[in-house]
């Protein structure tokens, strides 16, 4: 589990501290990159933290009154809001080690783009590339600047696509191989080293991990608490 202290400083008739905690596994930032932002504060920057802020306070205020099968989703929601609140401060800091805003502002749109696009199996660099009016070459010139390739990181963001499908408790009957084939793994072994690779279990063992703690949500043991 990975725990996180929400403390709005400015406003002393807001939610004053909370703690979130949610299973290490499910969280969707590079393990490489977790520890670090863990061992620091999050500086607010009035967007996905106050989301997250304002979440988690109607949470504490009104936890009581959901139904036991709102939790499951709930929680994914909550979790959804945590990893998108770290991944911000990740690509935040890495957009300032690099000292060309508008070629990082380049980046971010053709990035948005390919997440736009994901379930496209025609999703090349050649393609991204033509999208943009750009050679291939240059493209992953940008994409080297920030310590990754094109393929590799579409490959990244379908796996984790795949893997929130995984957790979600409405897909809970699809099964692993339509869910991967929807994201553009056409080949069951392809995708099952790919998911072991990226997060460290096979697909099976992470949904059945997924499914255990939305029982403990289900059964509301994990709502957070005012402070």
């Amino acid at each position: 589990m990975i725990s996180c202290e929400l403390r709005p400083a400015d406003d002393a008739t807001a939610l004053q501290s909370a703690c979130v905690a949610v299973p290490k596994a499910l969280v969707n930032v590079p393990a490489k990159d977790l520890d670090e932002l863990l061992c620091r504060p999050i500086t607010s920057t009035g967007g996905i933290d106050r989301l997250l802020i304002a979440f988690v306070t109607d949470l504490c205020d009104h936890g009581p009154g959901f139904r036991p099968a709102d939790g499951p989703r709930v929680g994914m929601a909550l979790l959804d809001l945590v990893c998108a609140l770290l991944l911000n401060s990740l690509e935040t800091t890495s957009t300032a080690a690099h000292d060309n805003p508008r070629l990082s502002a380049f980046t971010r749109r053709i990035k948005a783009y390919i997440q736009q696009n994901l379930r496209e199996p025609g999703l090349t660099p050649g393609a991204v590339a033509t999208a943009h009016h750009i050679s291939v070459s240059y493209l992953h010139r940008l994409f080297q600047r920030h310590g990754h390739t094109v393929t590799a990181w579409i490959r990244q963001q379908r796996l984790e696509r795949a893997r929130s499908d995984l957790a979600d408790p409405a897909l809970r009957d699809v099964p692993i191989q339509a869910i991967a084939e929807a994201w553009g793994f056409s080949h069951a072994s392809d995708f099952s080293r790919a998911f072991r690779r990226a997060f460290g279990s096979s697909a099976s063992t992470f949904r059945r991990q997924v499914h255990r703690q939305q029982a403990s949500w289900n059964a509301g043991d994990d709502f957070p608490q005012r402070a």
